[in-house]
């Protein structure tokens, strides 16, 4: 498999690293306003130039302060937006069209259907480091002409 190709299952931002546990690595990454480049922009929290400090495993020796390249796998990435955004849209609707049938009012279908998100997000919330095994970022030094 070419560089190029492998580049293209790989979701990444560069970032700075602010501290060092064990193996991983806390990297400070500057969100932009204008991120177009960036594959994920859709689903990031809006922010106009702040930082935001994120968890990445280290298979190599970094040292605080250095540039890293921060990379996830595509497919994991894609299982986190539909963990965190596809499902409970679908968990929302289905549950809507399931109670309609069986209560008087519209309304009290769509609280019924707001009502699951709670079990839902709670159960992500407990099984939070299962997910983090799963969907989890890696941090490659990057050289000093910036190139990986």
């Amino acid at each position: 498999m070419t560089q190029s190709a492998t580049q293209c299952r790989v979701v990444s931002q560069s970032g700075t690293v602010a501290a060092i546990r064990g193996n991983y690595a806390y990297i400070d990454v500057q969100q932009q306003s204008a991120c177009g480049s960036c594959t994920l922009r859709g689903v990031c929290a809006p922010g106009s130039g702040t930082t935001r400090r994120v968890r990445a495993r280290v298979d190599s020796t970094v040292a605080t302060g250095q540039s890293v390249l921060i990379e996830l796998d595509l497919s994991k990435a894609r299982f986190g937006v539909f963990l965190g955004y596809v499902a409970p849209l679908l968990l929302v609707v289905a549950t809507l069209f399931a109670t309609l049938p069986f209560v008087e009012r519209e309304a009290f279908a769509g609280l019924a259907a707001w009502g699951v998100l709670a079990p839902y997000y709670g159960t992500l919330y407990v099984a939070r480091a299962f997910f983090e095994r799963i969907i989890e970022m890696r941090a490659v030094p990057m050289q000093k002409d910036g190139a990986m």
